[in-house]
């Protein structure tokens, strides 16, 4: 047990590999926010959403589908575009989201100046 203790080196980690890790940290810690914000939003949205006279089951209803569905979507969706990435490839993977994000997304119209 020792011997082998003995051949295993620690490598210290690349300034690609700590860049990977401070990107993945930022996005945790944006859904962290993401959630905590969502618990303070939550009552007033709904409260303007649904019918005032409204059940609390209801109520509670749509608090767990605010909280839960983008969590498994995004779980789903992002366990299916690794599984696109590995099987196409990343170049190609990212050339398709890029143009299909430019595609989905609607004109931008900006209002005529005024001078």
């Amino acid at each position: 047990m020792q011997d082998l203790a003995a051949k295993v080196r620690l490598r210290h980690m690349t300034s690609v590999e700590w860049l990977i890790c401070a990107v993945a940290s930022i996005g945790f810690a944006f859904d962290t926010y993401e959630i905590l914000a969502l618990t303070l939003m939550v009552r007033p949205a709904l409260g303007e959403l649904l019918v005032t006279t409204a059940s609390p089951a209801i109520f509670n209803r749509w608090v767990g589908i605010l909280f839960y569905v983008p969590a498994i979507a995004g779980g789903v969706f992002g366990l299916l575009g690794g599984y696109l990435i590995d099987l196409l490839g990343r170049r190609c993977c990212g050339v398709f989201c890029c143009l299909a994000s430019a595609h989905l997304q609607p004109p931008m119209r900006t209002p005529p100046c005024s001078f």
